[in-house]
């Protein structure tokens, strides 16, 4: 039901703290495709949630892998997908997920994500040279992306064609997404843990992959961003800056889940959120779209507290 879907859509599972920014919604430009490339794209949709399915609800490893890497050969250009495959791969055991990073490095260089299984291996084998250059690495991105909206509104948009009721499928869909293509941050915050960045260049290096997962296009990545960021800068400035920035995303999130929580038409307002999904970047647009289409106000009432 509704609730469990909220549980994912706001991802609020690995850390309560945390902000998203305020900035009106960046639609992406609408593209014109043929009905070949449609067409191809629907089919690669479809295999991607057969994949989805097949792991979750069979745990069937070689059948997952196989209907994922149909859907990768469908659309090889679509970063989605080549994310979803990795993120697959890494779930299941006995996949060796190096050249599904290489596929993801090579069609999104810019993206911090795929950095994220090397660097809890460094950690692991106490490599911290090497671990400070996946840092170093990480903070040249531009964004840590695991494309949740693209993601939850192709499959989601899949499984309704295929008959699946619109909330049913949306809900189903969050979830399963929400335990597959999010990594574990822990190796984000054992890098940046305060014991480590009381050392100044390793501060640095912290803040400049702060500046990166804070443009991430989910909340708890972005949230995490900001909690690093508020650690490492000395400005007071500036700590007032972020602590405000994250009051705001905390009411948003809390906004935004109520508003969801309080529809009645569920199947029509499933169908809305998947349509803001597909032109909206990252899931805390889709927070203050839903907000601004409530008429609520889009920054926390003088008082208001989240606790």
């Amino acid at each position: 039901m509704l609730n469990g879907y909220l549980n994912r859509f706001i991802l609020g599972l690995a850390i309560a703290a945390g902000a998203a920014g305020c900035a009106g919604p960046q639609e992406k430009a609408a593209q014109v495709q043929s009905p070949a490339r449609e067409n191809q794209m629907t089919e690669a949709d479809g295999l991607a949630a057969e994949a989805l399915a097949a792991y979750h609800l069979q745990r069937d490893g070689a059948r997952t892998l196989n209907l994922i890497a149909a859907a990768t050969n469908r659309a090889p250009q679509r970063a989605d997908l080549a994310y979803l495959q990795l993120a697959l791969c890494r779930a299941i055991e006995g996949c060796q997920p190096e050249p599904y990073e290489t596929i993801v490095r090579k069609l999104e260089p810019a993206n911090a994500v795929v950095w994220m299984r090397v660097l809890e291996q460094a950690q692991q084998q106490r490599e911290t040279s090497v671990e400070a250059h996946i840092l170093e690495a990480m903070g040249r991105a531009e964004t840590f992306n695991v494309h949740w909206n693209e993601l939850v509104a192709a499959i989601t948009g899949a499984r309704i064609a295929l008959g699946a009721g619109a909330n049913a499928a949306l809900s189903e869909t969050v979830g399963w997404l929400g335990e597959t293509i999010v990594p574990s941050l822990q190796p984000l915050t054992h890098a940046c843990a305060r014991t480590r960045t009381a050392e100044r260049e390793w501060a640095q290096r912290c803040s400049k992959l702060a500046q990166v997962l804070a443009n991430a296009d989910t909340y708890v990545v972005e949230a995490l961003g900001l909690k690093i960021a508020q650690q490492v800068t000395a400005e007071k400035l500036e700590q007032d800056r972020l602590a405000q920035r994250a009051l705001t995303a905390r009411y948003l999130w809390r906004e935004s889940g109520t508003i969801i929580e309080s529809q009645v038409e569920r199947d029509k307002f499933a169908l809305q959120l998947v349509e803001l999904m597909r032109k909206l970047r990252r899931e805390q647009d889709v927070q203050l779209a839903v907000v601004r289409w409530a008429g609520s106000p889009v920054v926390p009432p003088r008082g208001w507290t989240d606790e």
